[in-house]
């Protein structure tokens, strides 16, 4: 389980990420980029969308965690979004 992306995990299950999103409480910009690593989740996020997958939290942090990017490339990312 631990070798597949959020995004791998939601293809699997067939699901957009606008489905996924609703059923997360979240935006689909958000979902975006929790799945390309951009965005830290917090506990209540990681919490629902472990639900929707039928995951525990756990599984899903760690899921997530390892799809993250390093801190120093969030911040020059975030400098050519300027």
């Amino acid at each position: 389980m631990l070798n597949v992306s959020l995004r791998d995990l939601r293809l699997q299950r067939m699901m957009t990420q606008r489905e996924v999103a609703e059923q997360a409480n979240l935006t689909v910009t958000t979902l975006s980029r929790i799945e390309n690593g951009r965005v830290a989740p917090s506990y209540r996020t990681i919490r629902n969308l472990a639900s929707v997958f039928g995951l525990s939290p756990q599984e899903m942090r760690q899921i997530i965690t390892a799809a993250q990017l390093p801190l120093w490339a969030m911040q020059s990312t975030q400098k050519s979004e300027r």
